[in-house]
């Protein structure tokens, strides 16, 4: 009935007979059975009461209308709807007002006027405008209806504002300018929570846009305001892949690439491009699983059977640099063992030539060109000494000829990695040479020298309770002196002489000593509990030795002086003091024992 409603109501609107036009469609609208039908009988009634420019009519006619989701549904499909005449034939009717309604509409003005009115006009202009073909007008009129409509029962306009922003990506077809302006508008929508939960279900299209125009850039940028579980719902991730490695963006490339394989199954292009991937980061095995499984799916594609070959060719010559490295490495480090054989000069030739070596411009891991001729200077000696040297040097595995050369034509000489570190350890671990040479000194002429026997005859007769400890004091006190130990000699010098003083008072039967404390009081100190200065200075009041003994007061003075390191910070040590304190050490035994 509505169809033949509308059809009154439009032959009675072009014949001048309004009211009666109007009253046909408002039984158009109440006669519909399915919701979007009504807006034959809505926009007939609305097109006639807008030329009478009656707003409270208009306002109180929209204002019944119950604005549903049902109303909308089918979109724009009541511009053409069948409308039956009889049992066997079928004709359709149009909405003969569109145009003229629209832009009436569109003169209306808001001030004044109620939200959900507002907001219910705005509505209607979004469905004409989609009718009419007009998708950005249209995505602007739902969007200013959404300003206005904020009760739950109109939630269903956040739909039409997803669908209307579809639509606009669906027209832009091969326009840049239209795809960029949708792009930009599609990025403000985000910022709403609402639109992004749902905006998957129309990114897919705004990518296949942006890859159409080459946009790469744009579609990574897009990508970041979703998440990867996000994106795989687009089924896009292979495109999305392809734009992130374009830009250089390889990494994440390689991530999204992995999730599509994971995600949407495997295809030749894809292990392809993921080949290509591993192959920029050198992990050719891996490369050549991919560039196998694509085989698998198409055994005859081109780019496939390039790359596979171009990365085995590189893995194997990679394997067989690394064979080479290997081996030479167990040669280089065998060698270092001859390293403890040299003599000092060959080391410090040695230390010079890697230290110049790497000084060299064109030194690079361990490789360097050196010029014949060059061998000499680098070890500051005679040409013939170094030829010898080098030659040497080669065949002990300290430096190897590779068959690479310069620009100049000059040998690239592989250089030992191992050889510094260990001769730095050979440098840790050398005797030092003060040692030696104290070693090779200590003789029985030199032992004689200094009295040693003639000293050891005399201790030899003290009694059993002290002469083990003047035995072991007096030859680690001889040995230190030879071998030139200077602390060694002072330090053990006066431990000796308190022991051989100690010894001297027990004998005499002095079982304590007088000694001043620091406030100048004389107080009696048992023997054993008096220190070389208290036995010394006891000594050198009472004259047990003579007046003239001064070798009390110079090994009291060195003693003194160089037991505290601060001492020694501010007056150096040398050979003279430690001399004096061995011979004033042996003179006092002399006396003692």
């Amino acid at each position: 009935l509505y169809g033949l409603n509308y059809c009154l109501g439009w032959t009675h609107e072009i014949g001048g007979e309004f009211l009666e036009a109007r009253a046909c469609y408002v039984s158009a609208v109440d006669t519909t059975y399915w919701e979007p039908d009504r807006w034959y009988g809505i926009i007939g009634v609305l097109n006639l009461d807008l030329v009478d420019s009656d707003p409270a009519k208009i306002q109180e006619f929209v204002m019944d209308i119950n604005f549903s989701s049902h109303l909308f549904e089918g979109g724009t499909t009541w511009a053409a709807r069948p409308f039956f005449l009889s049992a066997h034939a079928v004709d359709d009717i149009d909405l003969h007002q569109v145009k003229d309604f629209y832009l009436k509409l569109s003169k209306v003005k808001f001030a004044d006027l109620p939200d959900i009115y507002i907001g219910k006009l705005w509505m209607m202009r979004y469905l004409l405008a989609q009718g009419l073909g007009k998708s950005m007008e249209s995505y602007k009129a739902i969007k200013n209806s959404i300003k206005y409509l904020f009760t739950s029962h109109y939630d269903f306009a956040h739909d039409l504002h997803l669908e209307s922003l579809h639509g606009l990506i669906l027209d832009c077809k091969d326009r840049e300018n239209d795809i960029i302006r949708v792009y930009d508008l599609f990025l403000e929508e985000l910022s709403s929570s609402h639109i992004l939960k749902k905006a998957i279900n129309i990114l897919s299209d705004l990518i296949d846009l942006l890859y159409a125009k080459k946009m790469y850039d744009r579609i990574v940028e897009l990508s970041k305001k979703f998440t990867d579980k996000e994106l795989v719902k687009t089924e896009r991730l292979f495109q999305l892949a392809y734009c992130l490695v374009h830009i250089k963006e390889n990494k994440r490339g390689k991530v999204i690439y992995e999730l599509h394989l994971k995600t949407e199954g495997e295809s030749a292009a894809a292990l392809n491009n993921l080949g290509l991937l591993y192959v920029e980061n050198e992990q050719y095995e891996h490369a050549l699983g991919l560039y196998t499984r694509g085989l698998e799916i198409d055994p005859e594609h081109e780019n496939i059977n390039k790359n596979i070959k171009i990365a085995q060719h590189r893995f194997d010559e990679i394997k067989a640099q690394e064979i080479t490295r290997l081996t030479l490495e167990k040669e280089f480090r065998a060698s270092t063992a001859a390293l403890h054989l040299e003599n000092d000069y060959i080391l410090e030739k040695l230390s010079q030539f890697i230290l110049q070596i790497k000084l060299q411009e064109d030194f690079k891991e361990w490789l360097v060109p050196i010029a014949k001729h060059k061998f000499y200077t680098l070890l500051n000696i005679d040409r013939q000494r170094a030829e010898s040297i080098r030659e040497q040097w080669l065949k002990k595995g300290y430096l190897k000829q590779t068959d690479d050369r310069d620009q100049n034509g000059s040998i690239i000489y592989s250089i030992n990695p191992f050889m510094e570190a260990e001769m730095l350890k050979l440098s840790k671990h050398k005797i030092p040479k003060q040692w030696i040479d104290g070693f090779i000194s200590i003789s029985i002429q030199s032992l004689e020298q200094v009295d040693y026997f003639s000293i050891m005859e005399r201790i030899v007769k003290v009694n059993k309770k002290f002469r083990a400890l003047l035995e072991r004091d007096f030859n680690e006190l001889t040995y230190n002196h030879l071998l030139g130990l200077q602390k060694a000699t002072i330090v053990l010098s006066g431990s000796l002489v308190e022991l051989a003083l100690t010894y001297y008072f027990e004998r005499k039967k002095f079982k304590t000593i007088p000694v001043k404390d620091s406030k100048g009081n004389i107080k009696n100190k048992k023997l054993y509990d008096c220190v070389l200065s208290d036995l010394i200075d006891f000594s050198m009041e009472k004259n047990f030795f003579g007046n003239d003994f001064s070798y009390l007061s110079n090994l009291s003075r060195i003693y003194r002086n160089f037991i505290h390191p601060g001492r020694e910070l501010k007056d150096s040590l040398d050979k003279g003091k430690a001399d004096l304190c061995y011979i004033s050490t042996r003179e006092i035994l002399k006396k003692i024992v």
